[in-house]
């Protein structure tokens, strides 16, 4: 397989800014007084989660080829995944731990402020939403790593039947229980059934299709997954029934058009050289770090908005979240990220590592990121 492919960084750049602009949407209701200037369309933006999730199938797939029933290779696996996603982490909820002790009304005020601290530090599955309220989805990741490197236990021939048994039994489990849980929360007996687990597993299979040569109705498959996720997206903003927090709805409506989506970009490009909107893909580097740090931008600006300049126009307040998460998110990425990341290399497990990459994904792309 071709080892650069810049589409999956692109799609990262995308599924974050969805996200982001979903959360500046919210914020603006939280502490507009005047008629709001962004749409509740915006409330689409939630599918960015669906995004990553199928991205973060596709790569785990790529990175790991030739490297099944190899206890080194796992070892090294496991320790990349360890390592990509607490460090950054830690500090952003540290910083949150912070204020939670002074102002604990601050921190999930929808919940009652309470706060699992060991489970939201370690992303446990917990009953509550973590310190960091985007954490919920790393809680999924860190499910996703651990299955997937048992998965790595048996030969890679065997790992089409595994997903495929693994996405059976969600079905079964999940949808044909008398009271399947529709709730998007992150409880281990949520968490062990989601049907966003199937998300994961979806672009698992489109990297499994392309690592075996299956190149057929790229183009097709791209437009028709555009095409539905516009027609989607429409009716979940036009039809209140629909309740995208449902991971059922989001799994249908966002989940399968981006599988479709992944799989004919990624095909594309290693077939036929296309890459898109190549000036995004900073944004996709940086994708972890704006996730992670935006929220705590955008309460911040929404605190002095409200507190120090409430009479000043609102769309200047909006555009300040906006370039304040970017900038910031491109800050800590170049300053925290991927220092850490060289830092955990040498650090650890030097021989192993030592013609190794920063990070797992510069084996798609020679550039460490997500």
């Amino acid at each position: 397989m071709k080892t650069k492919i810049y589409n999956i960084q692109l799609f990262r750049g995308i599924a974050v800014l969805l996200v982001l602009f979903f959360h500046i949407m919210l914020m603006e209701k939280k502490w507009s007084t005047l008629n709001p200037l962004l749409s509740d369309f915006l409330v689409v933006g939630q599918s960015g989660v669906d995004l990553f999730f199928v991205i973060s199938g596709f790569v785990m797939v790529t990175i790991t080829r030739g490297r099944f029933q190899n206890p080194s290779a796992i070892a090294q696996y496991a320790y990349n995944r360890l390592t990509r996603i607490y460090p950054t982490y830690w500090l952003y909820s540290l910083l949150l731990a912070i204020v939670y002790l002074f102002q604990p009304t601050l921190i999930n005020p929808t919940l009652g402020n309470e706060v699992h601290f060991i489970s939201s530090f370690l992303l446990l599955p917990q009953d509550k939403l973590p310190l960091l309220m985007v954490g919920w989805t790393l809680v999924y990741e860190m499910y996703f790593y651990l299955v997937f490197a048992s998965f790595m236990l048996a030969p890679q021939k065997h790992l089409l039947k595994l997903l495929l048994s693994w996405a059976v039994g969600i079905v079964l489990v999940h949808f044909f229980r008398p009271n399947p849980i529709t709730r998007n929360m992150i409880s281990s007996t949520i968490l062990l059934t989601s049907p966003l687990c199937l998300e994961f597993i979806g672009g698992c299979l489109a990297a499994v299709m392309l690592h075996n040569g299956f190149f057929h109705w790229r183009r097709t498959c791209f437009a028709l997954g555009v095409f539905c996720l516009i027609v989607n997206s429409i009716w979940a903003w036009a039809d209140h029934s629909i309740t995208i927090i449902n991971p059922v709805h989001r799994l249908l409506l966002f989940g399968l058009p981006y599988v479709a989506i992944i799989y004919g970009a990624v095909a594309m490009e290693m077939n036929d050289g296309r890459v898109f909107l190549s000036f995004l893909r900073p944004i996709g580097d940086a994708s972890y770090s704006i996730y992670l740090s935006h929220t705590i931008i955008i309460n911040a600006v929404g605190w002095l908005w409200i507190n120090s300049a409430r009479g000043s126009i609102p769309i200047l307040w909006l555009l300040l979240m906006l370039t304040g998460s970017i900038f910031i998110g491109l800050l800590s990425y170049r300053f925290l990220e991927l220092p850490v990341l060289v830092f955990c290399k040498k650090r650890f497990f030097k021989n192993n590592f030592r013609n190794q990459p920063i990070d797992d994904h510069e084996k798609m792309h020679h550039h460490p990121s997500l």
